[in-house]
């Protein structure tokens, strides 16, 4: 199976479940990844090991002029 291929705004989950987090930083076998818990910004550094890649949905995102 090839390998995911990860870049800033890639869209993930921990293996074991929880939010979806934005990757916003890169930094070798490392990801930081942010996410919202209400309207509080979180974030977090993990392993690239314990992360699997969400599809996108069908909905078009909104553009914002």
């Amino acid at each position: 199976m090839p390998e995911p291929n990860y870049k800033i705004g890639t869209v993930v989950q921990l293996t074991s479940g929880g939010p979806k987090m934005t990757i916003s930083k890169i930094n070798n076998n490392r990801v930081t990844c942010q996410w919202f818990v209400g309207n509080e910004l979180k974030s977090g550094e993990f392993d690239l090991e314990v992360l699997m890649m969400i599809r996108p949905s069908d909905e078009s995102p909104i553009a914002f002029d």
